[in-house]
């Protein structure tokens, strides 16, 4: 069983951002006068994404599959693009080594060979004639955006409300496992109750990105269960320098270009208000902790400030590193200081995705290249949470269009020159 997300952490950031809407809105451009075209992707859909729903208790995919179907395309599209698929192509070829932490895998000459790709064709294939997926039950406690289980028959009080023809028939023998993808039900109530007419085009986006991101990582999860019939707990690490294991994380990290999340809002009406891409380091010296920094505030020219949105010194609440999404996978488990760049996905990124002629670019890209390229995040506006022994700060850019941060900007000037006529 695989579980990706803990709760807690996606509310307070949201409360947080929402504080500053203003700034996400003036740093990028602003939501309502972007247009807003419907997806135009064209790929057709795997038969394993529009064939292998589950029927029975809780389940109305077929009142709503038009509405989630472009992110059914997008995710179709990365499972059958070939360099999209190198990413298969080294879990199922790549050489598989231990150390203390575990098995973890390496490349090897014939896992990035024209016929690793065609084998991992035919594996996706097959595990699609075998794979279920379903929207979890109304009655699961569960937080998570997926579940992943590698059969139904090992769970029997997870699924005992659900009968045999609820699930489609097995239509291959191959694999060693029956995996059973299940989808947070909030997905469901979206498509279902909210996307055609309680909601705006700007959350169709973001909740058709996350869902197909979701899709995506969970299948990772499924494929590796298909190949090996191991549990999550027996994954391999993608390559040695991971901190655990967990496949769905790192295909979510190579193909996206880090994980994904939606903030929840305990204010706001939208279920999606906004998308984040997150990334998060530990640390033990201070001279590691300034490489990330300079990492997390990329090229920005801004000057960075821990005042909040009114210029205050704040008391920040203390998350633990776990309450991140991915936060397992990405810190050491005896971390005690650690940061966290959360960014604010800007909505014409995530509208790319769906954009036919942005897809074909990006595999000309790709073919150019000789391997699979991320799509690059702008400048965007972004945060930095860190915890450490000595307290708890967020960090976020200065912007002299607002008035409280040109006071903050005279103020440090005036130090500074202050400063410069006590030196000389």
């Amino acid at each position: 069983m695989v579980m990706d997300r803990a709760p807690g952490v996606a509310e307070y950031l949201s409360d947080v951002l929402d504080e500053y809407r203003n700034h996400i809105q003036q740093r990028q451009d602003d939501e309502q006068s972007i247009d807003k075209p419907f997806p135009s992707l064209t790929h057709n859909v795997l038969p394993m994404f529009s064939d292998r729903w589950c029927g029975g208790p809780d389940q109305h995919t077929s009142e709503f599959y038009h509405c989630m179907e472009p992110a059914l395309q997008l995710t179709s599209f990365l499972f059958d693009e070939d360099y999209p698929l190198l990413w298969f192509c080294h879990l199922t070829f790549g050489e598989r080594r231990r150390d203390d932490q575990g098995v973890y895998i390496v490349p090897t000459a014939y896992s990035r060979s024209p016929e690793a790709l065609i084998r991992v064709r035919e594996n996706l294939k097959e595990m699609g004639k075998v794979i279920s997926f379903a929207f979890m039950p109304r009655d699961w406690p569960d937080s998570a955006w997926g579940i992943t289980f590698t059969s139904r028959k090992y769970h029997p009080d997870r699924f005992r409300r659900f009968k045999d023809h609820d699930f489609p028939p097995a239509q291959s023998r191959l694999g060693r496992a029956r995996p059973v993808v299940t989808i947070a039900s909030k997905f469901q109530h979206y498509f279902r109750r909210v996307y055609s007419t309680a909601t705006t085009p700007s959350e169709r986006y973001r909740a058709l990105f996350m869902f197909a991101v979701t899709i995506g990582h969970e299948t990772a999860h499924a494929y590796e269960m298909w190949l090996t019939g191991g549990t999550e707990r027996e994954e391999p690490r993608w390559c040695k320098r991971d901190k655990i294991h967990e496949i769905g994380f790192a295909w979510e990290t190579y193909i996206i270009g880090g994980v994904s999340d939606p903030t929840q809002s305990s204010t706001s009406r939208e279920m999606f208000p906004y998308l984040c891409s997150l990334h998060l380091e530990d640390y033990s010296t201070l001279a590691d902790r300034d490489v990330f920094v300079r990492k997390y505030k990329g090229e920005s020219s801004a000057e960075w400030t821990t005042r909040d949105v009114g210029g205050m010194h704040r008391q920040w609440a203390a998350l633990l590193p776990s309450e991140f999404r991915g936060g397992t996978w990405f810190l050491s488990p005896d971390a005690t200081a650690f940061l966290a760049s959360v960014q604010v996905i800007p909505l014409k990124w995530v509208m790319q995705w769906f954009r036919e002629d942005n897809m074909v670019r990006r595999k000309a890209e790709w073919s150019h290249a000789g391997y699979y390229k991320q799509a690059p995040m702008p400048d965007t506006f972004t945060i930095i949470y860190e915890r450490n022994t000595k307290g708890i700060h967020i960090q976020r850019p200065l912007n002299p269009y607002f008035p409280v941060d040109r006071e903050i900007m005279r103020q440090r000037r005036k130090t500074q020159e202050n400063a410069g006529q006590q030196a000389t």
